[in-house]
Order: C-alpha cells, then sequence, then structure tokens
C-alpha cells in the first residue's frame, strides 16, 4: 500500500498541469493575434511567472479560469507600461476581438521592450458642450495625441445641416442652428500620424432651444368721427418660434374695449370738442415672455365743422393784374375744397387744399379776368 500512495500523487499532479495548459491554450485563442507570442504573451520567458499583462488577465479570470476577459477596458490598457495600449500593441485598439494588422506587426503587451515602431495616434474630439441657438461653437480635437510624437492630420465629420469651418482644422467653428426644442449633434475625428488612422473619437454638442421674445403690432393709425365703431387690429402681431400668442390691450381713460384680449376689439368713438387722439396700448405674450408695448393712435374728429376764417389779400400782379388771394387756418388731416362763382349760382372747384393745423394761403391765378369772382371753401371731415 504504501508503494502505490506516490503514484497517486504523480497522477493528480498531472491532471492538474495538464488543466492549466488546456486554460492557457483557451486564453491564448481568446487575445488577438495570441498565437503570435503563445503563451509568453502572458509569462516571461523561463514560463515561471506571469508578466505584467498576464497578471492583468489573471486578475479578471483566475488561475485556470476560462471566462472571457479580452475587452475594451483591457485592450486600453497600457499593462507593461511602455507607452502604447495593450489594444494598439495587438492590433485591436477597440477590445472588439478582431485584429486590424498582421501578425506580423504586433507586439506583446507584456514586455515593456517590445511596442511597434509605429503606433497608432489617438484621436480626442473633445468634451461635450451645451450651447445656446446662433451661438459659436468651437470644436477642440487639440487632445488627441501620437505615442511618436508624429504631426497629426485631422479628419471631422460633422451631421447633416451643420457647415464646420474646416473639416481638416485641429478646432474648427460653426453657427449653432435654429432648433424648435433642445437637439443633440455628435461630431466625429480621426485623426492619422502619416500612417494610420485613429479609432474615431465623438463629441456631442447640445444646442439649446432659446425662445425668442414675441412681436406686438397695435395696428395702424385710424381718423374716425365721433360716434363711430372703431375696431382695432393685431392681427400684425407675430413669434418667430411660432408660438400660440395671447393679447393684452391697455385704453385711454373714458374708453371701453369690447374686450381687452382678443385680436380685433373694437370701441365707441366718443364726442369730443375738438380733434382728440386716442392712443391704445398693445402686448403680446408667447407663453414665455412678454414683447415691448406697441402703440396706436385713433383719430377722433369733431364732427360740427369748425368755422373757416379768411384774410382777404389783394396782391398786385402788374399794371392790369389784380390777383385774389386769401389765407385761411386749417385743421389737422381734413380736406378744403375751394370753389369760386360769378354769380352765386354756378360754382366750380378751383383747389384742393389738406390740411396740416397751420395757415394756408391761396391765390387765384384767373381771378384777373374776372371783374367780380366769389369763393366758398367746402370742408369735408
Amino acid at each position: 500500500m504504501k508503494a502505490k500512495t506516490p503514484k497517486l500523487i504523480v497522477l493528480l499532479i498531472m491532471l492538474d498541469t495538464s488543466g492549466e495548459v488546456l486554460a492557457r491554450s483557451w486564453r491564448v485563442a481568446q487575445i488577438p493575434n495570441g498565437n503570435s507570442f503563445g503563451c509568453r504573451t502572458c509569462h516571461n520567458a523561463s514560463y515561471s511567472s506571469l508578466n505584467s499583462f498576464g497578471t492583468d488577465v489573471s486578475r479578471i479570470v483566475g488561475r485556470g479560469g476560462r471566462d472571457r476577459f479580452w475587452s475594451q477596458t483591457l485592450a486600453s490598457k497600457d499593462s507593461d507600461g511602455d507607452g502604447v495600449p495593450n489594444g494598439q500593441e495587438l492590433g485591436d485598439e477597440d477590445g472588439d476581438g478582431f485584429s486590424t494588422i498582421e501578425s506580423s506587426g504586433v507586439t506583446n503587451p507584456g514586455d515593456s521592450d517590445s511596442k511597434p515602431e509605429n503606433t497608432v495616434p489617438t484621436a480626442d474630439a473633445g468634451v461635450p458642450q451645451s450651447v445656446s441657438e446662433g451661438s459659436l461653437v468651437i470644436l477642440f480635437g487639440g487632445g488627441s495625441r501620437d505615442v511618436d510624437l508624429d504631426d497629426l492630420s485631422f479628419k471631422w465629420t460633422a451631421p447633416r445641416g451643420i457647415n464646420l469651418s474646416s473639416i481638416t482644422a485641429e478646432s474648427p467653428s460653426f453657427i449653432a442652428p435654429e432648433v424648435g426644442e433642445d437637439t443633440d449633434y455628435t461630431f466625429m475625428l480621426v485623426v492619422n500620424d502619416g500612417q494610420y488612422d485613429s479609432l474615431v473619437s465623438t463629441t456631442v454638442v447640445t444646442v439649446k432651444d432659446v425662445n425668442k421674445p414675441p412681436i406686438a403690432d397695435a395696428g395702424a393709425k385710424q381718423s374716425v368721427n365721433e360716434g363711430a365703431l372703431v375696431t382695432l387690429d393685431a392681427s400684425g402681431s407675430r413669434d418667430e418660434d411660432f408660438d400660440e400668442l395671447s393679447f393684452t390691450w391697455t385704453a385711454p381713460k373714458g374708453i371701453e374695449l369690447s374686450s381687452t384680449s382678443v385680436t380685433y376689439p373694437t370701441f365707441t368713438a366718443p364726442s369730443v370738442d375738438k380733434i382728440t387722439i386716442l392712443t391704445f396700448g398693445l402686448f403680446v405674450n408667447d407663453g414665455k415672455a412678454d414683447s415691448a408695448v406697441s402703440f396706436v393712435d385713433i383719430t377722433v374728429n369733431n364732427s360740427e365743422v369748425e368755422p373757416v376764417y379768411i384774410n382777404i389779400t389783394n396782391l398786385q400782379g402788374g399794371p392790369s393784374m389784380n390777383y385774389m388771394s386769401f389765407d385761411f387756418k386749417t385743421n389737422d388731416r381734413m380736406m378744403y375744397e375751394i370753389q369760386a362763382s360769378v354769380n352765386l349760382k354756378d360754382w366750380e372747384k378751383v383747389q384742393i387744399v389738406i390740411g396740416n393745423g397751420k395757415t394756408t394761403r391761396f391765390t387765384d391765378e384767373k381771378s384777373p379776368g374776372f371783374k367780380r369772382r366769389f369763393y366758398r371753401i367746402v370742408v369735408d371731415h
């Protein structure tokens, strides 16, 4: 019985060693271009211990484990500290399990003395930004880098509808577009070191919808007679964001509008002793902001025509020419029709004068041809 015991022990050791060998084969098969270095990908030259990359793998799967361990996280790590990420050394920078270079070009991620002659550059499209529509936006690719310190060229890709100042500049710019709601725009950047393209780096610019205040329009000036029904008009008010508008009218003292919150309110022109100007105010709201106030003047005319006072002057036009001329004071915006007659029965229109609130002079250049000529002024208000 004692002689059999060592045989059993040896058998157990062999089984354990065989299992570890199988586990190593499983791990090597997971590594992109793993066969280029075989077990030395994870072990030192004598296979007596794990190298730095193997240590990182062991932390993930444990001794003899067969869990999948190759990932973007492990690919982005620089296990051997040579300045080149594991994925670049093995030709699988994004860690998806597919190599982008020939096996002859890979280097050992666990050996700091083994690194590529030219490494793939790394693009950095910058941090996300949040901006207002209409503002100037500057992208920043200056964080892109190359371990070999090669000069980098830049290639930006913008979403549809965005025009970059340049697609090859390190920091191109654009004007944030008008948006109806907060909108995300994704930009992509690839850099090249003269030999290799980097992986794509992306950044997101969020363009914020900025409310634009609406614009009130209280309508055109009007001239009406006292007692007339007057309609105000706010239909020219507008909002650049096409928001629905609410209306608020203000009226002068003594005037009652049919409504202060509709597009077309009405009122009855009051009785006045003289021409009176009534000023109405309007502001609109788009649900977020008030507009500036818009004003409109309504001129109310007195229905009783004010008398026209005439100052007659006889102008001497020469030895045989006497022109009839007279001055009269006008009211603003009233129309005065000057008529002439030789018999006080038949009247002809001589001239139309639009009042401006000042004194106006009329001269009848035909008057020298008449011995007697009468004048009258018809006022239309």
